[in-house]
């Protein structure tokens, strides 16, 4: 009975020290209201509107949308970290279950002989046999925090890997649509440069036309076949660029470079998102953006490696025991008589802790403040790339209505110089200018369309939105 109550009381002792407090510092999110007040240009683009959170699809585009969801399902670097993300999970699990008792459960059967020479006797011994069955449990009580920081810096460490793959899905997202978009403007400048070889192609057959009949000169026929072949030259390289991005496309989505080339051969009818863009607050971005929070969680499990270093200057406690049965009888092996227990705490500890403590804490506080530094870079960094997003998107929507004012006032300039050499009030050459410089007009305003695109894109990337 005694030893029952001795045994209980151990078990209580043991649950209440467990739960003992950590030494060393604890975590706290860091303030970053000095970083957001300090000439931050974003401040600029600021409103309370809540951020898209799937905010390809403000693009009306069902084709875009279908990448998108084939790349989050398929993607290989999504699929590579997502694995890595669950065994830090695992490794999290163990991490916990070392709170629990190891144990050790044995059993054996020997035959020994003890030498009789060996101690002056010239009659062997008799052979004696031994059975045995024992339960050896051992509890680390955890009195100083060990396990617990432990724990703390395996559930940090996920946490960050969960933040890396969730960085990592919104950059496939992006490069889904930058490249998809990317696509379109090449698919665009394709299309105009082959209405326009068409239209030359007609003005040279109209040049060798005249000249076989004495109205024209050979000028005008050697310029316009030359501008034919400009053109025509410049079709290889958006074509290859056509097959690069669609090999591109192909890839992120989980599939060989070749199997989009039919499905993205056509130009779709998606615009630019012609309001202001939602970008919320920035405290919201420092909540939101994946590489800011992984770097936070990282800075958290630095804090708790130098609560580490400090519990190991301290003893490690434990209460261990054994409890099992033994006899030199198989018969008797589970009788009143056979049964053996011990149980109580241990200490261990080495004087050496101390000076390996102070050069662990060390080295754990240096670690903790670089990773505090880079807590404070990835901030600006966001901040950084969000004000340059903003600034270009804001640049490509200024610059719009300039390429469309020219390309319409070269649609007219072409209009006219056709008429004028229709009526032979203008050479051809002046004609041949006047559609050269809509081509470029008419290229530079479909690529302006797609660069607004691609800058929102920018912008949306930047704020860890999706």
């Amino acid at each position: 009975m005694k030893t029952l109550i001795r045994l209980t009381g151990w078990l209580g002792l043991s649950l209440v020290v467990s739960g003992c407090a950590t030494f060393g510092p604890h975590h706290s999110t860091p303030d970053t209201e000095s970083l957001l007040s300090d000439g931050v240009l974003v401040a600029d683009y600021q409103n309370s509107e809540k951020v898209l959170t799937e905010w390809w699809t403000a693009f009306h585009d069902d084709r875009l949308s279908e990448l998108v969801s084939q790349a989050l399902q398929h993607n290989r670097d999504l699929k590579a970290l997502s694995s890595n993300v669950k065994a830090s999970r695992a490794n999290l699990r163990l991490a916990r279950l070392d709170r629990i008792p190891a144990d050790q459960i044995s059993a054996s059967a020997t035959e020994s002989r003890q030498s009789a020479a060996a101690v002056g006797q010239s009659e062997a011994f008799s052979d004696t046999e031994l059975y045995s069955v024992s339960f050896a449990p051992q509890w680390d009580l955890d009195l100083f925090g060990r396990l617990s920081r432990q724990i703390e810096i395996s559930k940090s460490n996920y946490e960050a890997q969960l933040m890396q793959l969730r960085g990592l899905q919104l950059m496939v997202i992006g490069d889904v649509a930058s490249n998809y978009f990317q696509l379109q403007s090449l698919l665009s400048e394709r299309d105009t440069l082959q209405r326009n070889i068409g239209l030359q192609k007609e003005s040279l057959r109209i040049a060798e036309v005249l000249l076989e009949y004495g109205r024209g000169i050979e000028v005008d026929v050697l310029n316009a076949r030359a501008q034919l072949q400009s053109s025509q030259a410049a079709m290889p390289p958006i074509d290859a660029s056509i097959s690069q991005t669609q090999a591109r496309l192909a890839v992120l989505t989980g599939r060989a470079p070749g199997a989009l080339q039919q499905g993205l051969a056509s130009i779709s009818t998606a615009s630019y998102i012609n309001h202001a863009l939602p970008i919320g607050e920035l405290s919201e971005l420092i909540r939101r953006q994946p590489s800011i929070r992984a770097a936070e969680r990282k800075l958290a499990s630095s804090v708790s490696e130098v609560g580490l270093a400090v519990s190991s200057m301290f003893p490690q406690v434990s209460l261990v025991g054994s409890v099992g049965y033994s006899a030199q009888q198989s018969e008797q092996l589970f009788e009143d008589n056979a049964l053996q227990f011990s149980f109580g705490p241990t200490l261990s500890w080495s004087l050496s802790n101390l000076v390996l403590g102070k050069q662990r804490i060390n080295a754990a506080e240096h670690r903790s403040q670089a990773a505090f530094a880079e807590y404070e870079n990835s901030v600006l960094f966001a901040l950084e790339d969000l004000n340059a997003a903003l600034a270009n998107q804001k640049a490509a929507r200024d610059r719009q209505p300039l390429l469309d004012s020219a390309l319409s006032d070269s649609r007219e300039s072409a209009r006219i110089a056709k008429v004028q050499y229709e009526f032979g009030a203008s050479p051809l050459r002046e004609l041949i200018d006047a559609e050269l410089k809509l081509l470029q007009a008419e290229l530079a305003a479909k690529r302006g369309v797609y660069e607004i695109i691609i800058a929102q894109i920018s912008v949306f990337r930047a704020l860890g939105a999706g």
